[in-house]
């Protein structure tokens, strides 16, 4: 009898699929398999086999690209046309032709981070023709969004990464919800303010915010709710003093390219939310054909395409000078 890894159930060994290398406790049973298809794998990589020693992947559910939404099958992904997560996370599977659009050199799985692979466990990877400019790999880990906190998140990240300063997300918040900006945003601001006031009074003069937002929570009538509250309530970017940055309505990819090759950042501001770029692609006509980006509400990096329509269409900051 064996356990299934996914469900937990027990099975006869005629109805998991297992390991092939005998690995104890890699089982998973045909249900579970058609629910995540073709991507089950061990965790020493192989893929789960039929008791009969065929892939796991036979009369598994269509797998569908999740950029053209094209249905595959386990066929296609056994003759090497779909890229899919090692770990089976099966709503992360890319088809070979929307791969080679992205123009980058990998792609992870958004809910792991594993890079797709192919039935072979081979990486999806690409030969990157583009020439790179800026921080092929940040200078540090991209700070993290709470809430609504992208935009301090993003000023955060880009202060660390353009300028090397040390600053938190809840920092940034703190700034906003000081600033003159903050001003019109209401009964949040003014809870927020009050309770932070107080708080200040109850901890040795010239404490940080964290410890500040300590006492808020613990010490002050109301506090806990007015920082919950202003997590969860929108804000724009607002700078340490001295930090040197610019304001740039509509970026363009030549904003972009020149900024990168200077050694700062550029914060972009798509809808309501706030992402830091920290690289670019250019192909051999001089254009801009992908960002590279950190993005702090799924916490992860990625490359994404730079397209004609993208021109002049988000605004954004650009960290580490004060023009270019």
């Amino acid at each position: 009898m064996y356990t299934c890894q996914l469900c937990q159930g027990v099975y006869e060994a005629a109805d998991v699929l297992r390991c092939p290398d005998g690995c104890a406790g890699a089982a998973v049973c045909q249900g579970c398999a058609q629910e995540f298809g073709c991507a089950v794998r061990c965790d020493c990589g192989k893929l789960l086999d039929g008791a009969d020693g065929a892939a796991g992947a036979t009369g598994a559910a269509p797998l569908r690209c999740t950029v053209c939404c094209e249905d595959f099958s386990g066929e296609d992904y056994g003759a090497g046309r779909l890229f899919a997560c090692p770990r089976g996370c099966n709503d992360e599977v890319m088809c070979r032709g929307c791969f080679s659009g992205y123009r980058a050199g990998w792609f992870p799985c958004s809910r792991c981070e594993e890079v797709l692979t192919d039935c072979h466990g081979a990486p999806a990877t690409v030969v990157r023709e583009d020439r790179f400019v800026g921080m092929a790999a940040p200078p540090g880990p991209g700070r993290q969004q709470q809430g609504m906190q992208c935009y301090a998140a993003a000023v955060a990240t880009a202060c660390a990464w353009a300028l090397g300063v040390d600053l938190t997300t809840d920092e940034a918040m703190h700034l906003y919800l000081m600033s003159d900006q903050a001003a019109r945003d209401g009964d949040t601001v003014d809870a927020y303010r009050a309770a932070y006031l107080t708080a200040t009074e109850l901890v040795v003069a010239g404490a940080g915010v964290a410890r500040v937002h300590e006492a808020m929570r613990k010490r002050v009538e109301g506090g806990e709710a007015a920082l919950r509250a202003a997590v969860n309530a929108y804000g724009c970017p607002v700078f340490p003093e001295g930090t040197a940055h610019f304001y740039v309505p509509r970026l363009s990819g030549d904003h972009i390219e020149q900024a990168l090759a200077q050694g700062c950042v550029v914060m972009m501001g798509i809808g309501l939310h706030w992402i830091v770029v920290h690289g670019c692609e250019v192909d051999a006509a001089g254009r801009v054909v992908a960002v590279h980006t950190y993005n702090p509400s799924r916490r992860n990096y990625g490359p994404d395409l730079w397209l004609a329509a993208h021109e002049g269409a988000f605004e954004g900051y650009v960290v580490g000078r004060s023009s270019l």
